[in-house]
C-alpha cells in the first residue's frame, strides 16, 4: 500500500475500517492512520500521525518503542479507535480520532489489560469491533501460553470511560470465552481481526504463524476468515495463500477486503479482495 509521494509505504498492515470509498489502515510498526481513496488510481495513501514521537530507525529498537497498533474499530460516534496490542508496556495505548476532524486522542489501556492478564497469559489483543451493544476484543492465542479468547466490553461504559477519563475501567468487562479455530499443518490458527456483520455477527480472520512468541515473528503457515455468533465459531474458510492477514473490512455488498502484514519493512503491505458465503 502505497503513501502519497510514492516513496514511502504501508508495510504492517494491521488494522482495517472501510467506510463507503474510503480505507482508514493501521500499521504496527508506527503510531499512524493512512488513509485511502478506494476510487483513486494510483491507489495511494496519506498518512495521519497520531502521536508526534518519532520512533527509532533500527528495526530491533523500533519494535522494542512502538506502540504495536494491532486494531481498527468504528465507534459509534463516529470515531476511529486503534488500540495497541498490550504485549509489552508500551503497547498499553491506543488513540481515538474523530472522523468529523479534530485532533487523535491518546487512551489509556494499562488498567484494563493489567485486570485481562489476570486471566490471559501473553496478552496480545489483535483485534477490535462494536456491535450488539458491545466492544468486542479478540485476544490472538499465538504465546507459549495463549489462548484464543473474545473478549466482551459493555460499550456504553466503555465509551463512557473513553470521553471522560481517556482510558477504559476494567469494570466494562463483562466476559471472555475461548475458542479453537484448528490449525495449518499443525501450526494453530489464531485470531488476527474482527469485524462486525450487518447481523450483529462478528467476521474474524486468522492466521498460522509458527513460533510461540507473541513478540517475535515467525513464518506464516496459512489464514482463514470466518464469523463467530452468540454460540461461537460457525463457519471457518482457509485461504487459498498463506498471507499474514491482519485486517479484514466488510463492504456494503458484503465484499471483503483485507490487508497482510509481510514481516519485512521492504515490502508494501498487500491490499486484497475475498468473498465468503456469509
Amino acid at each position: 500500500m502505497l503513501l502519497a509521494g510514492g516513496e514511502r509505504h504501508l508495510s504492517a498492515a494491521s488494522g482495517i475500517v472501510r467506510i463507503g470509498d474510503v480505507l482508514y489502515v493501521v500499521a504496527d510498526d508506527e503510531p499512524a492512520m493512512a488513509v485511502f481513496e478506494l476510487e483513486r488510481r494510483p491507489l495511494t495513501g496519506e498518512l495521519v500521525q497520531l502521536d508526534e514521537t518519532e520512533l527509532p530507525a533500527g528495526h530491533a529498537e523500533r519494535k522494542a518503542a512502538k506502540p504495536d497498533l494491532e486494531s481498527l474499530c468504528l465507534l459509534p460516534d463516529d470515531a476511529l479507535f486503534t488500540l495497541g496490542s498490550g504485549a509489552t508496556e508500551r503497547r498499553e495505548r491506543g488513540w481515538v480520532l474523530p472522523l468529523a476532524g479534530g485532533a487523535p486522542e491518546e487512551i489509556s489501556l494499562g488498567a484494563l489489560y493489567a485486570t485481562l492478564r489476570e486471566d490471559l497469559a501473553d496478552l496480545n489483543i489483535e483485534g477490535a469491533a462494536v456491535a450488539r451493544e458491545r466492544l468486542w476484543l479478540a485476544q490472538r492465542g499465538n504465546g507459549r501460553h495463549g489462548q484464543n479468547v473474545l473478549i466482551e466490553l459493555d460499550l456504553a461504559e466503555a465509551l463512557a470511560g473513553i470521553r471522560r477519563d481517556r482510558a477504559i475501567d476494567p469494570s466494562a468487562i463483562r466476559g471472555l470465552s475461548r475458542h479453537e479455530l484448528g490449525d495449518v499443518d499443525g501450526v494453530p490458527l489464531t485470531f488476527s481481526d474482527l469485524c462486525p456483520l450487518p447481523d450483529g455477527r462478528l467476521l474474524f480472520a486468522a492466521v498460522a504463524e509458527a513460533g510461540e512468541s507473541t513478540y517475535l515473528d515467525g513464518e506464516c503457515m496459512g489464514a482463514a476468515l470466518g464469523v463467530l455468533d452468540a454460540g461461537g465459531v460457525r463457519q471457518l474458510d482457509q485461504l487459498a495463500e498463506p498471507y499474514k492477514v491482519e485486517g479484514v473490512s466488510v463492504g456494503s455488498r458484503l465484499d471483503l477486503l483485507l490487508v497482510a502484514d509481510a514481516d519485512d519493512p521492504a515490502v508494501a503491505a498487500p491490499l486484497l479482495a475475498a468473498s465468503v458465503a456469509l
